[in-house]
């Protein structure tokens, strides 16, 4: 049995975050269970990962319910789905030790939704019932943890962490470390506009705003590797 069990979805971010796990910390503590499709995303095979699309599932679903009972810390790397909503509205007792790293879709995408279907609105009452429970929200992003408690009353200690080796910037890192009192004229101001090709960044109206602005030079960051590409 491990001390800290991951439940994770087969992501682009997760075996990242594995390997930085596995280099900086005692690997043998942890367990990570993994839930999604076939491809590029998923991890090298590990005596500590479970993978429930390669096979054995009943087996490897009766492994995770003893784990999350004796774990210390359960990290649950984004609610999404209502699979995983209804598997921890059963467990109300694992919920004080959850660890929820909030992803932002599994905050916002129902919630905003104009047209409500039973799925959804089914979804949305799970919700209300277990995120006033789980014991912490892992975000850098403040607002996330203000909708939360807002939108469904969450009481979780906030723990404020970047979460995955992609949310750093390593050539940004390097040169602090190496000159950290160094200061350069400002010429160029760099903004990120969004994280994805999602409609939720508003694109066009942030470069609209950005347009009408006097000042330095600007060197927009428009990532666009996932989303909706239409």
């Amino acid at each position: 049995m491990h001390r800290i069990v991951h439940i994770m979805r087969v992501e682009k971010f997760n075996p990242g975050f594995i390997d930085l796990v596995e280099r900086h910390f005692d690997a043998s503590a942890h367990s990570f269970f993994l839930k999604g499709s076939p491809g590029p995303f998923v991890p090298a095979p590990r005596a500590n990962l479970y993978v429930f699309h390669q096979g054995r599932r009943l087996a490897k679903f009766l492994r995770l319910l003893r784990e999350i009972q004796g774990a210390e810390r359960i990290i649950i790397h984004g609610l999404f789905g209502s699979a995983l909503l209804f598997f921890l509205m059963l467990q109300p007792w694992v919920l004080p030790k959850c660890f929820w790293v909030i992803w932002g879709g599994d905050l916002y995408k129902d919630k905003l939704k104009k047209r409500k279907s039973l799925a959804v609105a089914v979804r949305e009452r799970m919700r209300r019932f277990v995120v006033p429970r789980i014991g912490y929200l892992v975000t850098h992003v403040a607002g996330d943890v203000e909708r939360a408690r807002q939108w469904y009353g969450a009481r979780g200690l906030h723990e404020e962490c970047f979460v995955y080796p992609s949310n750093l910037f390593p050539e940004a890192l390097r040169g602090l470390r190496e000159n950290p009192l160094r200061q350069t004229p400002l010429r160029v101001v760099n903004i990120l506009v969004g994280n994805s090709a999602d409609p939720s960044n508003h694109h066009l109206e942030v470069l609209q705003k950005l347009a009408a602005l006097d000042g330095p030079a600007l060197k927009l960051h428009v990532p666009l590797s996932y989303g909706n590409h239409r």
